[in-house]
């Protein structure tokens, strides 16, 4: 009884013929004479389960609420204008709808994606390879059958192998559990790569191991491709949804990423969370990152701790209230004076 040919790293492949290629891809012979179950162990399914698909959580109470954020600094606005307005006596305040920052939160998992899609377009632009900016490439690699009973992990190295036989120099990889039809969405692990490189010899690396690579070819929005690889990923709690590899690997590769300040435009304080206090209705459209100016007067900082969703006027009540008992527990119940041994 012919053996068949285990694969370069332990796949079973139907045997070669016909000078070293079979007529068929690797694997779908070993699939066809399996009646039953496919050979995918109980693990692999246990696994896969863990990852969830981008939004597909549960939202936190405070998520998508908005709030205020500004500057009272009145004495570093003496003198200043802003856009032709005086700020004598003024507040700068900015509109901010409050984020989990979570990628399976249903109302914030945008904001995840923009600041991901954000630190991976620098880490791409910050490449060089002998002193010339390249081209980024979008590749998919589809994992073959025989290998979804394999661990995640072990399923990524084999993907990292497969890229550098192809000569991928490096980039980002992004995780993909499920594919979509008409009829819905279906298991069918892939890796989605963004990075830099030559691909060759892909034919070749499909009949030795049965990966399929397909280069989609050159982006010419890094971004756009990006964020929208992030916007149907696979989210899971033992692993990153974006690993880096080869040359932009963070072992090799290191960049210093712009950082976001939010900052007063005529004084440069760092903007705080707001409360208003006036008495005139007040109706600020809830528009992200939108400016006004107001009188400082109707403004104070928020007393109250991060996270807190107790009302202001509550708050300051009972704040009040606790340090009025505190008092008069003083007053009733003075301390009395300790005796040292150098009193007597």
């Amino acid at each position: 009884m012919r053996k068949h040919r285990l694969g370069e790293w332990g796949s079973g492949l139907p045997p070669r013929g016909n000078g070293g290629h079979s007529g068929v891809p690797p694997g779908k012979g070993i699939l066809e004479r399996h009646k039953g179950m496919l050979p995918i162990g109980q693990s692999s399914f246990m696994e896969s389960s863990d990852f969830s698909i981008v939004g597909s959580g549960n939202a936190q109470n405070s998520c998508g609420v908005w709030f205020t954020k500004g500057c009272l600094n009145v004495e570093g606005h003496r003198g200043m204008t802003l856009d032709g307005v005086d700020m004598e006596g003024k507040a700068f305040l900015r509109r901010v709808q409050n984020s989990c920052d979570r990628p399976l939160c249903p109302t914030c998992w945008e904001k995840w994606v923009g600041r991901e899609t954000k630190r991976a377009v620098q880490r791409l632009e910050a490449f060089v390879l002998k002193g010339r900016h390249l081209k980024a490439i979008h590749v998919v690699v589809s994992v073959p059958k025989v290998h979804y009973g394999l661990s995640f992990v072990e399923m990524r190295k084999n993907v990292y192998r497969a890229l550098k036989r192809v000569r991928c120099v490096g980039g980002l990889m992004i995780y993909h559990p499920r594919r979509w039809n008409f009829q819905g969405s279906y298991f069918s692990p892939h890796f989605h790569v963004v990075g830099y490189g030559w691909i060759v010899d892909a034919r070749a690396n499909f009949m030795n191991t049965g990966y399929v690579i397909r280069n989609v070819g050159k982006r010419k929005t890094l971004g756009g491709t990006i964020r929208y690889l992030l916007s149907h990923c696979g989210i899971s709690a033992k692993h990153h949804s974006v690993t880096w590899f080869g040359a932009l690997s963070y072992g090799k590769l290191h960049v210093v990423y712009e950082k976001e300040h939010c900052t007063c435009s005529v004084c440069g304080n760092k903007l705080r969370r707001l409360c208003y206090v006036g008495t005139a209705p007040l109706n600020l459209p809830d528009v992200e990152g939108a400016v006004f100016i107001d009188d400082a007067v109707r403004w104070i900082y928020d007393p109250r701790p991060p996270g807190s969703s107790e009302d202001v006027e509550v708050y300051l009540d009972r704040i009040s209230y606790l340090e009025e008992s505190r008092l008069d527990r003083q007053r009733c119940f003075p301390r009395k004076k300790r005796a040292f041994w150098g009193d007597h």
